[in-house]
């Protein structure tokens, strides 16, 4: 049985536009096919040349299907289904597979090494370069001339390991100024992100591989609290857009929140009649039940009720955030 599944990407705005702020303008998002065994993506591109003001979403408000339903309305995303669909179908029996050339560099090399180009036994002013397939040899050229070697240049006609210039165990020297040694392992100690984070990076030779460390040093409490509120807010906005539990008529449903939802739900109940008129209303991301004007009106105000709770609290939070005086105070904030 095969799946199907889409996902946003990346979004691209205008950041103004007379009354208009943040108007998305072009979206990158996925196609994706999968059965038990192969998957297959394909990669797609959307641009927005008109935007209604009258129709405008604010960013923080957009949600995957609100964008999903633009570019539903100028793409032909069934023509991308059978793309992604015939893509699955290569997947399961390829005309074509890249294998490992077979003979004497193998259990040599991953293709994923890396390697760090000293120069005058200097490890701390190097160049790290990925090989051996990856070998960027203009990288490390360029690395040869800016310190003035100009004697040397790498090959850039075949691969690196053809030329057994790249080490195993011990240092390949390219002349009295330039050796080359295999990363044995860069290690990255153990830190909190938010408080936290890595800069820095020296290497030891010493073993004839090389060994990265980096430092761990502290944010600032301005860089802390900014990034605490971005976290909050993200939280909150999940929160607001996550849903509520709701009785009807004696059963327990699920409510989606999301503005478009809750606009949608306010729309339908101001022109609904005391009396006679019901709306139906999709619960539990699938079903639909109908409702009267006092049904649907407890709903909404149940949701306001619920989105006025997450604002409040994050509020509360921004607050402490706002007026702590030192990390330390950060630390014992819950978000």
């Amino acid at each position: 049985m095969v799946q199907y599944n889409r996902e946003i990407l990346s979004l691209y705005v205008q950041p103004k536009n007379d009354s208009l702020n943040n108007i998305v303008k072009r979206v990158t998002w996925r196609y994706r096919a999968k059965d038990e065994a192969n998957f297959a993506d394909v990669y797609k591109e959307t641009y927005f040349t008109t935007t209604n003001p009258n129709n405008f979403v604010d960013y923080q408000d957009l949600t995957q299907d609100i964008v999903f339903g633009w570019i539903d309305a100028v793409d032909d995303v069934e023509s991308v289904k059978d793309e992604v669909t015939q893509k699955l179908i290569g997947a399961k029996n390829p005309s074509m597979l890249e294998k490992k050339i077979p003979w004497d560099f193998v259990g040599k090399y991953s293709g994923n090494e890396e390697y760090l180009i000293v120069f005058d036994d200097q490890p701390n002013d190097a160049e790290k370069i990925w090989g051996p397939m990856q070998w960027d040899s203009d990288r490390a050229n360029n690395g040869l001339k800016k310190r003035g070697v100009h004697e040397y240049e790498f090959p850039t006609d075949v691969l690196m390991y053809q030329k057994e210039l790249l080490p195993i165990d011990a240092p390949t020297i390219v002349n009295d100024r330039v050796k080359i040694y295999r990363v044995e392992y860069t290690e990255q100690p153990i830190l909190n992100d938010l408080f936290q984070y890595h800069e820095g990076l020296t290497w030891v030779v010493d073993s004839g591989k090389a060994v990265g460390t980096y430092f761990v040093l502290d944010r600032s409490l301005d860089k802390t609290k900014e990034m605490m509120q971005n976290i909050l807010s993200n939280k909150s906005f999940q929160k607001q857009i996550g849903g509520v539990d709701w009785t009807l008529d004696g059963v327990s449903v699920r409510v989606n929140t999301d503005l478009v939802s809750r606009v949608n739900l306010s729309q339908r109940w101001i022109h609904m009649s005391e009396t006679n008129d019901v709306i139906k209303h999709k619960v539990n991301n699938e079903l639909w039940k109908e409702m009267n004007k006092d049904q649907a009106g407890e709903l909404l105000r149940h949701i306001h009720e619920h989105v006025s709770s997450v604002l409040n609290w994050e509020y509360d939070v921004f607050s402490q955030i706002d007026s702590a005086t030192s990390v330390a105070e950060l630390k014992v904030i819950e978000i």
